[in-house]
């Protein structure tokens, strides 16, 4: 039995022949010795100069033809129109192959090598572009210059004048140091642990006129705050030290004086210096403190009161509103001092004095008043007796006695049961409405 082969060509699987098929192909130079062959049943493919006897060598001879033979002429088969269509896959010479991997390799590196010097090419584009801008602003911020003006010698632009520094005074630095203004009309400033009280009461400016030889010579204004310090304290004195106890050679401002600030028109200076001062226990003492101005025009007045008068650092900050100004004081300028007395019909006018609910069968107490007159007492520090409930077995005693103790009221209770229940027995029995009618 003749055995089946396929064979490729290309990359079209061809098949299965007869051997004899096969060798036809391979003598009409359809199938060459590197032609994959595969014979029915393998597994894998081989060349078909591997096969033997497909391709014959030059001394062999055709076989001899048998007239005798009854057998049919086998027919020749005929390569499909298939086959010649699909063309072999051209093979790529190796040493074209690497010419084509290194050409392709140089320029990708070519192309990677272009990227840093475009990056390069667009930073120096912005660094000038940049450059050109603040140099044309430059430009037109320079001063221009007038017809008046002569320019420089040599083009070279003139110098400008040196600016002065502004410097702070120590009294400045003081303000710019505090950190909390409190508002005069409403502030009552409590210092020292508690034990003292600061409260601005009244504001009034004050003008005079300087005249000589009959003529006003300028006008004086004067800023005038009344402060009212008051201690808290009720058995203890407060001193208020308006002088330092030792002496300093420093430059800075004198911590023992008040301060005053008028806005953008400057420091107020203080007119008279303040003397030291004991507050008695439960007192107050009354001070104007007087501040000189240039003018009559306010622009947020302040004040610096220091807490040196009580033995501690920094200062209280106040902040004056126009609308406590006024022109004429509400109270005199002078110095008080006196201990705060308490009023003995404060409380009457204060408080309001409540009815209360009494109990049925007990008085209401009165209230006393500050026009009642009190009577002694005549039990000399004793309760006066309990009063009486009116209990049966007690006829001495009046309504709303209370009993002496546990025991006799527990008689009483029971005394007044027994009484209720012997009651009925002492009525004599009526008849019943219809025994009358009979």
């Amino acid at each position: 039995m003749a055995s089946k082969w396929f064979y490729r060509v290309g990359d079209d699987q061809h098949g299965p022949i007869e051997s004899k098929a096969l060798k036809l192909l391979a003598e009409v130079g359809q199938i060459t010795p590197n032609t994959l062959v595969q014979k029915e049943g393998a597994s894998s493919w081989a060349e078909a100069s591997r096969v033997k006897g497909l391709f014959e060598t030059e001394d062999l001879q055709p076989p001899p033809v048998i007239e005798e033979a009854n057998e049919e002429a086998v027919a020749i088969p005929k390569a499909t129109e298939f086959a010649y269509k699909v063309a072999p896959s051209p093979q790529v010479p190796v040493t074209a192959a690497i010419e084509s991997s290194r050409e392709y390799r140089e320029h990708k590196r070519r192309r990677k090598s272009a990227m840093p010097w475009v990056f390069t090419v667009l930073g120096v584009l912005v660094v000038a572009g940049l450059g050109s801008f603040f140099y044309v602003t430059y430009d037109g911020e320079k001063p221009q210059a007038t017809a008046g003006t002569q320019p420089a010698s040599n083009g070279t632009p003139p110098t400008p004048a040196p600016q002065p520094i502004a410097t702070e005074t120590p009294e400045e630095q003081v303000f710019r140091e505090i950190r909390f203004y409190s508002d005069a009309s409403k502030a009552k400033t409590r210092i020292a642990n508690g034990k003292v009280q600061m409260r601005i009461t009244d504001v009034w400016l004050t003008r005079s006129e300087k005249v000589v030889d009959g003529q006003p010579l300028s006008t004086e204004f004067t800023m005038n705050v009344l402060l009212e310090t008051e201690n808290l304290d009720s058995s203890n004195e407060v001193s208020v030290n308006r002088k330092s106890a030792v002496t300093s050679d420093s430059q800075e401002v004198d911590p023992y004086l008040p301060l005053a600030r008028n806005g953008t028109h400057g420091l107020a200076p203080l007119k008279t210096m303040l003397d030291s001062r004991v507050i008695p226990a439960g007192g107050k003492i009354v001070e104007t403190l007087s501040f000189q101005l240039n003018s009559d025009s306010l622009d947020n007045f302040q004040m610096a009161l220091p807490l040196a008068w009580f033995r501690q650092s920094g200062y209280a900050g106040y902040a004056i509103p126009n609308v406590m100004v006024s022109t004429n004081p509400a109270a005199a300028a002078t110095i008080a001092q006196s201990p705060v007395e308490a009023d003995p019909n404060e409380n009457e006018d204060q408080s309001e004095q409540i009815p209360a609910n009494p109990i049925v069968g007990q008085t209401q107490p009165a209230v006393e008043t500050g026009e009642t007159e009190k009577t002694p007492s005549e039990g000399e520090g004793k309760l006066p007796p309990p009063p009486d409930f009116g209990i049966p077995n007690k006829p001495e005693g009046e309504n709303g006695d209370q009993p002496d103790d546990i025991r006799s009221l527990q008689q009483s209770i029971k005394a007044s049961v027994q009484e209720g229940e012997e009651k009925p027995e002492d009525e004599p029995a009526q008849p019943p409405a219809a025994d009358q009618q009979d």
